[in-house]
């Protein structure tokens, strides 16, 4: 973990230990926008089959509030202009609005709240997904949660997680390993 964790960013540390094999030296670097199509591909999927399954619940109930917004923003992530912008180091101190600077740095901190929990905790000794794909999924899901952050619906706009998508995006992940349920 890097010592300075405000000056790194999560996506780009975590995807590049990924990468690293062991190498407590890796140099850290943004993830390819190529190498995350597949898991975001994998993410719209599964949030289009949550959006269906949701489908006899309530228009204001709250599982398919999330679950709308999860297959939201996911869509936006097929543009790789939206994805650039999300995994740029501007990403955090980018907008000259306060409230959205706010946000986007209580994103952050909740990132590298993620990144310790995922590395320190059991996630990645659980389940048969190589360690290299745990850690590229949850790249694409922090990658998700930004764009939550960016793209929240009117209908969510009061929601608790919109202050921090991240939390809820778990939740509605929770036990999910994309890596068998996409091919």
């Amino acid at each position: 973990m890097p010592e300075e964790p405000r000056d790194v960013d999560p996506v780009h540390w975590m995807w590049s230990w990924g990468d690293a094999a062991g190498d407590p030296d890796f140099e850290i670097s943004a993830p390819p926008i190529y190498a995350l199509a597949n898991w975001i591909q994998r993410l719209q999927s599964y949030a289009k089959g949550r959006v269906e399954s949701a489908a006899w619940r309530a228009p204001t109930d709250r599982t398919r509030r999330l679950v709308e917004w999860m297959l939201t923003a996911s869509e936006t992530l097929s543009d790789a202009e939206t994805v650039r912008g999300l995994l740029s180091v501007a990403w955090v101190s980018g907008s000259d609005l306060e409230p959205e600077r706010s946000l986007r740095q209580r994103q952050r901190r909740a990132e590298w709240a993620y990144v310790r929990c995922q590395l320190f905790g059991y996630q990645f000794a659980q389940g048969d997904e190589a360690l290299s794909h745990a850690v590229q999924q949850r790249c694409a899901r922090l990658l998700l949660a930004r764009a939550m952050l960016s793209r929240c619906p009117d209908r969510s706009a009061d929601d608790a997680a919109r202050r921090s998508p991240l939390t809820a995006l778990e939740g509605l992940l929770r036990s999910e390993s994309l890596t068998t349920s996409a091919g």
